[in-house]
């Protein structure tokens, strides 16, 4: 094949080739990427659907238990419910809960009934006036509204067919017969559900015992059964406890190849499966095969098309010269090249040529060096022997300073030695050597078996590493390597050996060994050797005992290292070690795990409280200070722990599972201790999933916050609003305040995502103050991360100053614990705000153990009453708190906001002592920005109502 076209096809292949190789490969990587990206969010969506129905549940409980309260206070009897007023105002009250509960789902009032009942099972009053009257004694309905458990499974609704529900049931009294039930219907839900499609097939459906379809986006398909086993099995089984109650996987339904995502609410037993065809969710992905092979052919030959004339005047023409310059040069005639090309195939010309000159001048200079050469060689081959005899010298005077040869006859003991003997053995030489004796008593006990076995028969050679006594009475490492011949010429018998010096080598080695396995700074055993040592030990524990594997952290190591110095966190740790190793000697195997946490193993009788007592006495140890060098300092320790065999099989399951329990024990229930327990790992995963989220926030994402009105009590006159966060869409659903409030905190994320919101909220009220309306300020919360930034002033000025804000408009809210977590630099920082004209609130009053004491050295211009002083007011007992802190508050010519005010009753009593302002239910839910216009419009007509 001529060169051009070798060029050519190889042009073609070195680049459509790998592009397609490529493609074909990342066409399959891709694939299984996307079937395991969708099966994990089938799976996250599921879970999310079915603790939102499992929270609506709850919430209908809570709903029907205060309306419960309501009625029953009344103490009615069976001949009330014949009194037409009576009825008439319970409809009232049902009616409005039916309301409140569907603006809560935001549904119609079809969503919920509430039902009256009296004793003997007649309907005495309902949202559906028509079933009023109706009897229920006798029915299957009737005995679930009379279970005992205030939350019943799903069930049909005798009022309303084919419509399926949860029945929430509540006795009025305990004196009372007659009961309140509560029903919502799965159409709430399927609402839901059937609004999340994934292209064409995928949908999200209600199981109902396992089997039954209760919801769907076609509407053919519900009541009917699942003709999957695998699908139908997972929910047995969930329900027994055997798998998990959420999970993924991979079947045909419905005649489809799907990927499918389910959760099992075991509390209402139903299951909530989302599905999605396979070939759907890798059509994408195909036509990204075909699209790129095909732009890679393409570009390949457009690539050829364009390089090929220019390859064959720069590069093919020359190599063809050059190659006939070259096979001539095979043959002897060392003739120039004359092509001239000004690239890399000139260069190898023109070194071509150069070496076909050099190749000419050197002949004839090597016809003379010849006859030269040969003399030389003679003369270096006399050199080299020389040589080669002098380093054979140097070798045996190295080696025979570490190693000794003897001989030992067999028979008589007669022994010769070099004179190495004496150094390496510490014994002097001898005439007879009593070999006996010196095996029995010099040679260590571990090695002593092995030197006698050799000496019974002699019959193979003895090479071994061993021990022997010195003179001075300490063990010193040989290598001794000995075996019998036999003299040709007298037929004796005799032991020819060498001893060779490896002490130091083996000591070198034994340092090292240690050094790997054992932490420097506490001389504790490392992670590595810990997971060797207990492994063995669970191999052989017996049956009725428990391997505990438990992790202890250090939580403030860190804030030891910032104020004291490395060298005392350092001396911290030492101190712990030997602290834990002289309280545990013989009871735990204490290891070094991380900077700042140990490993521990013990071995306890299968029952709880040996494990319980043992982590109260290692929990001891920690409360009182330690003394570190001239200072003493508390240490606060988080304790985690794992069991062999319950909770895995080998050290470093077991390790893992301990980590994630301490971690529990620490973030989630805000604890000294816990035991592992599966359920633990769902939650750390949340967490995982929690703090992706909130990186996102900080990289830049602007957080979703909410408003909610702050109106004057005495006129309900708009007087601004509170900034509240939240996080309704993620890639795992809604997220609760409550759950990542703390981890931004924990994380100092609550930083970046802190200084977003203040910049919103300022943005915000410039939108508000320019379109016209009277604002007072908006109160933005702050926390102690936040407080502690020394950035935190330059933060707050800069995002007023960047709209343009005036200072005034502003309100920074603190908690109490806040506050008196360093008093002197927060109130430093909150004295430096309130100068520059922005007003100071304290969040949550009442709430602490030291309010009373900080109000009067807070720079503060607002107190908040909590939200639960003001729910007592309904309970019609325990007013005076609210009344005394307003009083107190005003007498220290503070301002007074009450939280959570929630009904009329609470307002009057707040406005008639004079309380300044209210926030709440009664006002307003949080609003989004957009919505702000259409609340003022209905904030007036609420004025004209109670004013």
């Amino acid at each position: 094949m001529s060169i051009r076209k070798t060029v050519f096809l190889i042009s073609f292949f070195l680049i459509a080739l790998p592009l397609l190789f490529f493609t074909i490969y990342e066409y399959n990587m891709v694939n299984e990427r996307i079937l395991l990206t969708r099966s994990r969010a089938l799976a996250e969506f599921a879970t999310t659907q079915g603790e939102t129905i499992l929270q609506v549940a709850s919430l209908m409980q809570t709903q029907s238990s205060s309306f419960t309260r309501e009625i029953g206070q009344e103490d009615y009897t069976d001949d009330d419910l014949k009194d037409p007023l009576i009825i008439e105002r319970i409809n009232g009250i049902l009616q409005g809960a039916v309301h409140e509960m569907a603006y809560t789902l935001d549904g119609s009032s079809r969503v919920m009934d509430y039902i009256l009942l009296d004793g003997e099972g007649y309907v005495r009053a309902s949202y559906q006036k028509d079933i009023i009257g109706n009897k229920l004694k006798g029915s299957p309905l009737y005995e679930v509204l009379t279970d005992t458990n205030p939350m019943s499974s799903f069930c049909e609704s005798p009022f309303r067919a084919g419509e399926y529900g949860i029945w929430v049931t509540r006795r009025l009294s305990l004196n009372s017969d007659m009961l309140l039930s509560a029903f919502i219907t799965t159409k709430v839900f399927a609402g839901q559900l059937n609004r999340m499609r994934l292209e064409q097939t995928g949908f999200g459906m209600i199981l109902f015992d396992g089997d039954r379809v209760l919801s769907h986006p076609d509407s053919a398909y519900i009541n009917t059964l699942i003709d999957n086993e695998e699908i139908s099995s997972l929910y047995g089984e969930a329900m027994a406890g055997q798998v998990n109650m959420t999970g993924k996987g991979r079947t045909e339904l419905f005649g489809v190849n799907s990927l499918y995502g389910y959760c099992v609410v075991k509390e209402l037993g139903i299951n909530v499966l989302v599905i999605q065809s396979v070939d759907e969710a890798l059509i994408t992905n195909m036509s990204f095969l075909w699209e790129a092979a095909i732009a890679g052919i393409v570009f390949a030959m457009v690539g050829i098309a364009i390089m090929m004339p220019l390859i064959q005047r720069k590069l093919i023409v020359p190599i063809i010269h050059l190659r006939e310059s070259m096979l001539n040069a095979t043959t002897g005639a060392y003739e120039p090249c004359l092509v001239k090309v000004g690239n890399e195939v000139g260069d190898l010309v023109n070194g071509f040529n150069r070496m076909v000159d050099q190749i000419n001048a050197s002949i004839m200079s090597l016809q003379h060096a010849n006859d030269a050469l040969r003399n030389a060689e003679e003369n270096l081959q006399c050199d080299k022997e020389r040589l080669k005899v002098s380093e054979l010298r140097f070798q045996v005077a190295t080696e025979l300073s570490t190693i000794a040869v003897f001989e030992l006859m067999s028979f008589t003991d007669e022994f010769f030695a070099s004179d190495s003997w004496e150094s390496i053995t510490t014994y002097p030489g001898m005439d007879v050597f009593p070999r006996e004796y010196a095996i029995r008593y010099i040679v260590h006990p571990t090695e002593r078996p092995a030197v006698l076995k050799w000496s019974n028969n002699m019959e193979t050679r003895f090479d071994e590493d061993l021990r022997i006594l010195t003179s001075a009475g300490d063990y010193k490492w040989i290598h001794l390597s000995m075996a019998q011949i036999t003299d040709e010429v007298t037929q004796v018998k005799k032991i020819l050996g060498t001893v060779t010096d490896i002490h130091e080598r083996v000591l070198a080695q034994e340092r090292a060994t240690y050094a790997a396995y054992h932490e420097t700074l506490t001389g504790l055993p490392r992670r590595i050797l810990f997971t060797q040592e207990v492994d063995v030990n669970l191999q052989r524990l017996r049956t009725n005992f428990w391997g505990v594997v438990f992790i202890l952290s250090m939580d403030n190591f860190k804030r030891i290292n910032d104020i004291f110095g490395f060298s005392v966190g350092d001396q911290a740790i030492c101190s712990v070690a030997a602290m834990m190793q002289d309280r545990f000697e013989g009871m735990l195997y204490i290891a070094r795990n991380s900077g700042n946490s140990f490993l521990m193993y013990a071995e306890c009788p299968r029952n709880i409280s040996n494990i319980l007592e043992l982590t109260r006495n290692i929990l001891q140890v920690f409360k009182v200070p330690f003394a570190v060098g001239d200072l003493t300092v508390d240490i606060r320790v988080h304790l985690g722990a794992a069991l062999y065999p319950d909770h895995g099989q080998d050290c470093s399951e077991l390790i893992r599972n301990a980590d994630i329990a301490m971690h529990d024990a620490r973030y989630e229930q805000r604890q000294e201790f816990a035991i592992f327990a599966p359920s633990m790992q769902a939650k750390l995963e949340r967490t995982h999933q929690i703090m992706e989220v909130l990186r996102e926030l900080s990289a830049g994402r602007t957080p979703l916050v909410q408003y909610q009105p702050i109106v004057r009590a005495s006129d309900l006159e708009l007087l601004g609003f509170e900034v509240l966060v939240r996080i309704k869409e993620s890639p795992i659903g809604m997220i609760s305040p409550a759950e990542f409030i703390p981890l931004a905190e924990e994380s100092r994320l609550i930083i970046p995502i802190g200084a977003a919101i203040m910049r919103e909220a300022c943005r915000k009220t410039k939108e508000l103050i320019d379109a016209g309306h009277e604002l007072h300020h908006m109160s933005v919360n702050v926390s102690t991360i936040q407080l502690e930034d020394p950035l935190f002033l330059d933060m707050v000025f800069d995002a007023l100053n960047e709209v343009g804000l005036p200072y005034q408009k502003l309100q920074i809210e603190v908690t109490e614990s806040l506050m008196i977590s360093d008093l002197e630099i927060s109130g430093r920082k909150l004295t430096q705000l309130r100068k520059n004209g922005i007003r100071i609130a304290l969040d949550d009053f009442g709430t602490g153990y030291s309010s009373m004491k900080y109000l009067r050295t807070i720079p503060l211009d607002v107190i908040k009453i909590d939200k639960h002083f003001i729910d007592e007011i309904d309970l019609g007992y325990q007013n005076v708190f609210a009344v005394t802190m307003i009083q107190m508050a005003h007498d220290l010519n503070l301002e007074v906001v009450a939280e959570g005010v929630e009904t009329e009753k609470q307002f009057r009593l707040l406005r008639d002592n004079k309380c300044d302002a209210i926030q709440g239910y009664f006002i307003s839910r949080p609003l989004d920005f957009q919505d702000i216009d259409e609340f003022l419009v209905k904030l007036r007509k609420k004025k004209e109502e109670l004013l």
